[in-house]
């Protein structure tokens, strides 16, 4: 699917793609959010890596927003992307670990089946997701692509 040393998607890998799980683990993913080289990403919302006061990985925002995991939530990320290299829509959807990842997927089927997904005018949604019940799902941030 992805040529890591070219750092670019094999030809037959280059129509609409849909990206579960986060940057430390999908390439789709790295591709935009090349998490442990940049703090910086083209995308709406992305991970990064803070060094201080201790390393952990946060969601940014283009919005100047940041999200760390806390004691009873974890934060997650569903956004479309445009890619322009490839010109094609992109779907992320991830977590800070596998709760949140599995919670944004839940929220995002169950939006789906209630066709509320229709309503959402965003670019990328941030949740925050309970630790102990992954169903506790709460949009925190909707980032629109115009202010």
């Amino acid at each position: 699917m992805y040529n890591l040393e070219e750092r670019e998607f094999l030809p037959e890998y280059r129509g609409a793609l849909i990206a579960i799980r986060g940057p430390g683990v999908n390439y789709a993913w790295w591709h935009y959010n090349p998490v442990f080289e940049s703090n910086e990403s083209s995308l709406w919302a992305w991970f990064t890596l803070v060094m201080e006061p201790h390393p952990h990985v946060e969601v940014w925002t283009v919005t100047g927003s940041a999200y760390r995991e806390n004691a009873t939530h974890t934060y997650a990320v569903i956004q479309v992307y445009w890619d322009c290299e490839y010109g094609r829509p992109v779907l992320l959807v991830a977590g800070l670990r596998g709760v949140g990842t599995r919670g944004a997927c839940e929220w995002l089927a169950a939006k789906i089946l209630d066709r509320s997904i229709l309503e959402e005018e965003y670019a990328a949604i941030i949740l925050a997701v309970s630790i102990a019940d992954y169903r506790n799902v709460t949009a925190v941030e909707r980032i629109a692509t115009e202010p």
